[in-house]
């Protein structure tokens, strides 16, 4: 998608932006904490428009959310 370690904080920035302006789809108790999925569009280094799924957890004990992993929905 045109994201590397040289330009992560372009990567960074678009995660923020998508989490901000979609609602969360799914919602998971787990043993270690609450999982949420987040999906929505992007565009991407390349120019392509891509549809995000972002998966986050607030582990139990903690308030905060944070990022487990991202992946495009369909492939590049």
């Amino acid at each position: 998608m045109g994201y590397s370690a040289k330009n992560w904080e372009l990567f960074e920035r678009c995660l923020r932006e998508l989490i901000l302006s979609n609602d969360v789809i799914k919602f998971e108790e787990s043993q270690h904490g609450r999982k949420f999925i987040v999906e929505g569009f992007t565009i991407s280094p390349t120019g392509k428009n891509v549809h995000l799924v972002t998966v986050w957890i607030i582990l139990k004990e903690e308030f905060a959310p944070r990022f487990v992993t991202a992946y495009p929905r369909g492939g590049f």
